[in-house]
């Protein structure tokens, strides 16, 4: 995932791209990334997580805990790509596929899909 202001800013550099207006510079954070079922799940579990964790340490360090270092975190899936696996693409774990092949009757063709999730946490009203 590369950022598009990123991108943006490099072509200007370059002077392949003029600026637009200031909207453009705006940053929107996570929220407005797009969120699915596995990225609200994957959220709802952390969340809980990071809420015992919290819960945890106020108990071991009772009032030297700051509670304020808690933030939010928002998962995003920022790839979802789709890819047939193939004898060819598995050459790098030929061993590891044989042998998967000979205990678990897998076959060496077969879908399968790459995701990137990304994690962002609000610190100081940015994520």
């Amino acid at each position: 995932f590369t950022c598009p202001l990123c991108v943006y800013n490099e072509l200007c550099q370059l002077g392949a791209e003029k600026p637009l207006n200031s909207r453009m510079y705006k940053y929107r954070g996570a929220n407005f990334l797009p969120e699915n079922r596995m990225t609200r799940e994957l959220e709802l579990h952390l969340d809980s997580f990071l809420r015992d964790q919290m819960r945890q340490k106020h108990r071991e360090l009772g009032d030297d805990y700051d509670p304020t270092r808690f933030a939010k975190v928002k998962v995003r899936c920022v790839s979802n790509i789709e890819r047939q696996i193939s004898e060819a693409t598995t050459k790098k774990n030929a061993r590891l596929f044989a042998w998967l092949r000979e205990q678990n009757n897998y076959r060496l063709n077969f879908k399968g899909r790459s995701k990137m999730i990304l994690l962002f946490q609000e610190h100081g009203g940015v994520d």
